[in-house]
This record gives C-alpha cells, sequence and structure tokens, in this order.
C-alpha cells in the first residue's frame, strides 16, 4: 500500500472509528468482566492497528510510549477500570462515553480555536450532551444506572482538566481513569443533592469573580488565564467552601507578589495553561471530594496545594537570597535558578509556606489541629519530590518544567492522603457535616 494511502487511511479510522464505538457500550452492561475486557480490546483493535503504521497518525508522537501507547490508552484504562469495579458496568459506560465523546468535540474545536481553555470546554459540551443522551437511552432498560443529575458534570470537568494539562506525555490514560474513579465513587455512596451544591457554588461565584477581575486588572493573568482558574476554582471553592478559597489565595498571592519583593523580573501573566498545571489536582480533589464525601480528597488537596506553595516559595526566596545552591542529587554547587538545585534559605522558606498552608486548613475548619503536621510534611514532600524530579529527568529533557510541578503536587496529594489515613480521619473536618 503507497504510504499516501495508507497515511489517509489510517487518519480516517483515528478520527471516525472511536465514535463508532461508542455503539458497543451497552453491551458492557450484559457481559461478566471478563467479557467486557475482551470485548473493549476488540473493539478498539482497529485504533491499536493504525497505530502500527510509520507515520500513520499524521503527528509527532507523544513523548512517552509512541503511537501505539496512544491508541492502547483507551482499552487499557477500560480493563482498569473493569478489573477495580467489577459490579459496576455504568462506571466503565460512563468513562467510555466521556472519554470518546469529550476527546471528538474537543479535537473538533481545535481546528478553528486552538487552546486548552476552548478544548476543555468542547470537551465538557460534547461529554456532558453524550451523557445526557445515554441517561435518557438507557432509562428502563436496566442497562446502567448512572450518577446523579447533579454529579454528571463532574467527571466531564475531570476529564477535560486532565486531558487539558500542558505535559508531554499522552493523557488519555490518566483522563479515562479520573472520571472512571469519580462515577465509581458517586454510584457508590450518597453524594450531596443538587440543590446543596448549587448553594454552595452561589456564594463562590462572586468571589471567583472578583478575584478573576482584580488578576486581570494588576496583569497576574490574561483572560484565558482568569477563564481557566475560574472554571477550576469553582470545584475547590464549592467543595471546600472559605477554607478552601483561604487557601488557593494563599498560593495566588505567593505566585503574584511584586517583583521588588523577591528581587526578581517581573513574570509573564499566567495563562489557561498555567491555571490548568496549577489548579488541575485541587479541582479534581474537589469533584471527588463532592461525588463521595471522602475526606481523604479533603487532604489531598490540602497536600498538593502545600506542595506548590512550599516550592513556589522556596524558589522565590531561595534564588535571590539563598546564596550559591546545590543540586539535590549530587550536592554540586550550580548557579542560581538551576533545576533541581536547593539552598538552606529556600528549603526554609518551602517549610514556613507549607505550614502556612496547614494553619489556614486548620483555621479554615477543613482539619483540625492534628492535621497541620501533616499537610506541612505532605508540602514539603512534594516540593522535594519536584527538586529530585528536576535535578534528574527535566536536565535530562525527559520531563518539561510543567510535568515536574503537577508531578510534585500529586507527591504532595497523596503523602497528605496517606499520613491522615495512618492517623485516623477523625482529623479531617466533614465540610458537608
Amino acid at each position: 500500500m503507497a504510504p499516501g494511502v495508507a497515511r489517509r487511511l489510517s487518519t480516517a479510522v483515528r478520527h471516525l472509528w472511536p465514535p463508532v464505538t461508542l455503539l458497543f457500550v451497552p453491551l458492557i452492561g450484559r457481559l461478566d468482566p471478563s467479557g467486557a475486557t475482551v470485548l473493549v480490546w476488540v473493539v478498539f483493535l482497529p485504533s491499536v492497528a493504525v497505530s502500527l503504521f510509520p507515520g500513520g497518525t499524521g503527528r509527532a508522537a507523544p513523548r512517552f510510549g509512541g503511537r501505539l501507547f496512544g491508541a492502547s490508552a483507551f482499552p487499557a484504562a477500560l480493563s482498569l477500570l473493569l478489573y477495580f469495579f467489577p459490579g459496576k458496568p455504568e462506571t466503565v459506560a460512563t468513562a467510555w462515553i466521556v472519554a470518546v465523546a469529550g476527546e471528538a468535540g474537543g479535537l473538533l474545536v481545535r481546528r478553528f480555536r486552538p487552546g486548552v481553555v476552548p478544548f476543555a470546554a468542547a470537551h465538557a459540551l460534547m461529554a456532558g450532551a453524550a451523557l445526557a443522551a445515554a441517561a435518557l437511552l438507557s432509562a428502563g432498560r436496566d442497562l446502567f444506572v448512572f450518577p446523579a443529575w447533579s454529579a454528571l458534570l463532574l467527571p466531564v470537568a475531570a476529564a477535560a482538566v486532565t486531558r487539558s494539562l500542558p505535559l508531554r506525555i499522552d493523557l488519555r490514560l490518566p483522563s479515562l481513569l479520573a472520571v472512571g474513579l469519580l462515577a465509581g465513587l458517586s454510584s457508590g455512596g450518597e453524594p450531596p443533592g443538587a440543590a446543596w451544591i448549587a448553594m454552595r457554588a452561589v456564594w463562590a461565584l462572586p468571589a471567583i469573580a472578583v478575584a478573576a477581575l482584580a488578576g486581570v486588572r494588576t496583569g497576574a493573568f490574561d483572560r484565558r488565564g482568569a477563564l481557566a482558574g475560574s472554571f477550576f476554582s469553582l470545584s475547590v471553592l464549592t467543595a471546600f467552601g472559605p477554607g478552601g478559597a483561604l487557601i488557593l489565595l494563599l498560593f495566588v498571592a505567593a505566585g503574584s507578589a511584586p517583583p521588588r519583593l523577591f528581587r526578581r523580573a517581573a513574570r509573564a501573566k499566567r495563562t489557561g495553561r498555567h491555571a490548568a498545571a496549577n489548579l488541575a489536582l485541587p479541582a479534581f480533589a474537589g469533584a471527588v471530594y463532592l461525588q463521595s464525601l471522602e475526606p481523604l480528597a479533603v487532604a489531598a488537596f490540602c497536600g498538593a496545594v502545600a506542595a506548590m506553595l512550599a516550592d513556589t516559595i522556596s524558589g522565590e526566596v531561595g534564588i535571590p537570597f539563598g546564596g550559591t545552591p546545590r543540586l539535590i542529587l549530587t550536592g554540586r554547587a550550580v548557579p542560581p535558578g538551576t533545576d533541581g538545585a536547593v539552598s538552606l534559605a529556600g528549603s526554609a522558606a518551602g517549610v514556613v509556606g507549607a505550614l502556612a498552608v496547614g494553619v489556614a486548613a486548620w483555621g479554615g475548619g477543613l482539619i483540625g489541629a492534628g492535621g497541620v503536621v501533616a499537610v506541612t510534611v505532605a508540602g514539603m514532600a512534594g516540593s522535594v519530590a519536584d527538586s529530585m524530579l528536576g535535578a534528574s529527568l527535566e536536565r535530562a529533557g525527559i520531563l518539561g518544567n510543567g510535568d515536574v510541578n503537577y508531578l510534585g503536587a500529586l507527591a504532595g496529594a497523596l503523602t497528605a492522603a496517606a499520613m491522615i489515613s495512618i492517623a485516623g480521619t477523625e482529623t479531617i473536618t466533614m465540610v458537608f457535616a
């Protein structure tokens, strides 16, 4: 087959076949987990097959795994969800619909309006419409029990957030797992009703609008950054209330401090990509809490922001005031601002930043006094992970700065959740209690 024909054929399959797979979703509810797993891989086999053609996708391959990894991410993620939620076919159905329909909408809009915010908005709208249609079609047919109407858009938002992050890796696998996790949690518990969520969101909207307007007026971020930040912050403020707002305010204020305060040049305005990278994990934690009232989601939120603030403050203080920093892995002296470099002054400032998040979470009623230590330790763990990744994978060109920051925040979130789980979730103040 001529290379041009093979390229056109594989491009057509790559774009047109995933929406066709939605016709097979009803079969998930009629098969056992083993049969459903086989079905998933058979249905997505054409997409996996065309990824094997050289140049078949007509675009650069992702940094990790190449075209084959990207094509196999859908069936791999759905198989994992079938394993973790064997008795909940609606979990796999929801993830399948959101991922395929959402990505189709996002890719369509991207042809005309490139950027994170248009992609996320189109992803959410298309996935939400597909979920609504699926819920109506399955009503009375004993196929699936989809999450409550009040929770439908939260998994959609989570998928849009994770799929839009400015990372170099292919994000179809984590976005599918994120939406599947939310669907599984919501279908197994009793999340707050739509009226309660709406009541909490009402007070959050004016606060977010004021903060976005102030940020644009002061030049802290551009209009797309303000729009994306508002979208992600709504999940946080709705779930965690004034305490969540106070914690986010600490982080935004540290990143938007006047340049003369830290003897640095003025930063460029924050864009939608910056908002997605910084607020993805907090927004996801908020969505998980709204779905399941899981107290560990509160800990994960606090730990993620503590890690980001500790990293931000350590850099702001360490570069101008820390003297000659050293690489965290080798101890070799390097110029200030080098990836993976640390200094005593910067590390001390990072501890203060993480502690500030813990105290704010305690003062805001999210955690008890015992949780302050856990959040502080989690913040420093995330900052150390950030530095270690910066000194190794970022310096080697494998990861970008956005990747490292995101993974550092993830380390902080997981550390806080683990410590609170060991200490006992009674240290968490139930926000909806």
